[in-house]
């Protein structure tokens, strides 16, 4: 899973950048709280009143779930690799701690809309799924969402139904906004999550010419001018059949969006 989390919990980042002020004098120390204080309202609003212009920590969190049969040193051997790949390319990679991770996961299931991240612990004696549930927090499953302590917040998922023919790389940048559409522009926190399942392949290659089959059979009937698409899927199923017989791997891809708000803002149509 590949998830990219525009957080608003920019306030250690904030902190972090003044504290390397106020050692350089009192007058220094004093500009710099007033400007943190200035931007950390853009963890809950705008910076400018012409516009939506948050601020937002963004993070890329990549995680991965192998069969319980394979040795714990191939997946950090695996690990490394990756780390490896990002270090070329001059992107700073590091690794979510237990109590890195529960604030992670707390944050998505249990959000708050505010610029300080929860203190949390963690417990070496029990389970972590355990304590990723927050006692303080009540949340409620409806249609259209998940109501975070009785209409406090809301998560409003959203997926993709088709996926589009082509998309090139340099267009996910659209996906978090734009400079200069304000249109384009998330005004609250959100992720952006893909899911890559590496099904097994013998069993997803023998489906996949059975489908194939199925598709040539309708396009090459009479039927097929009842179904103006047949020849098009009939292509599709062909090309796939083209590329497992050239040792290439059948994946399945699931791409979410979910945005974390205010429940008042999400209901008065200030939010798609």
């Amino acid at each position: 899973q590949f998830m990219l989390y525009a957080s608003p919990k920019i306030a250690p980042h904030l902190e972090a950048w003044a504290a390397c002020r106020t050692e350089r004098g009192e007058r220094f120390a004093q500009l710099a709280q007033e400007r943190v204080r200035f931007l950390a309202k853009a963890a809950r609003g705008s910076l400018l009143k012409s516009g939506e212009f948050p601020l937002r920590n963004f993070r890329l969190i990549i995680s991965l779930t192998l069969e319980s049969k394979i040795p714990i040193r191939e997946v950090l051997a695996l690990k490394d690799s990756v780390r490896r790949s990002f270090k070329s390319l001059s992107i700073a990679t590091k690794m979510l701690h237990p109590v890195q991770l529960i604030q992670l996961v707390g944050e998505l299931l249990c959000p708050d809309i505010s610029e300080k991240p929860r203190s949390t612990s963690w417990r070496k004696s029990d389970d972590l799924h355990v304590q990723f549930a927050f006692h303080d927090v009540s949340s409620q499953i409806t249609a259209k969402g998940l109501v975070i302590n009785e209409d406090e917040s809301e998560i409003r998922m959203y997926s993709v139904s088709k996926f589009p023919q082509h998309w090139p790389q340099w267009a996910m940048q659209n996906l978090i906004g734009d400079l200069f559409l304000e249109t384009q522009r998330i005004g609250c926190p959100f992720f952006l999550s893909l899911i890559v399942h590496i099904p097994n392949q013998a069993y997803e290659t023998s489906k996949a010419a059975l489908k194939s089959m199925r598709a040539n059979k309708i396009a090459n009937s009479p039927a097929a001018k009842y179904v103006p698409e047949a020849s098009q899927i009939a292509e599709e199923r062909r090309f796939i059949i083209d590329l497992l017989n050239k040792n290439n791997r059948l994946v399945k891809c699931a791409f979410q969006v979910g945005l974390i708000s205010l429940w008042r803002e999400i209901n008065s149509n200030l939010i798609f």
